[in-house]
């Protein structure tokens, strides 16, 4: 691309690797983004309608409930996940879980 770009020569991809492989070049391959690859396997059948269209405030106990998902590292590089059930009307935590993988709770 910048070859193209920059100097006006076009050179087929194949070529370049040859002569990357003979002068031992490497390139660096991007990773993918793990968030990225969550969000589209847990989201693919879970969308909803907003029904409370940010209204949170209620009176009646388990009308509206909310949850949220806290990453919790230890030791090096391990992670787990830690899953709360809180109601609104009256701000307590209805049930919370631990995972080490994310999948496992929501599948």
């Amino acid at each position: 691309m910048i070859l193209e770009r920059k100097y006006q020569i076009k050179m087929n991809h194949k070529k370049i690797r040859r002569i990357m492989h003979e002068y031992g070049l490497k390139i660096k391959v991007r990773k993918r983004n793990p968030y990225k690859i969550m969000a589209k396997k847990t989201q693919e059948h879970s969308i909803h309608p907003n029904l409370l269209n940010r209204n949170f405030e209620t009176t009646k106990p388990f009308e509206k409930c909310s949850t949220d998902i806290t990453y919790l590292y230890f030791w090096e590089s391990q992670r787990a996940y830690l899953i709360a059930t809180r109601d609104l009307a009256s701000g307590e935590i209805i049930s919370y879980e631990a995972h080490l993988k994310i999948l496992e709770w929501i599948l």
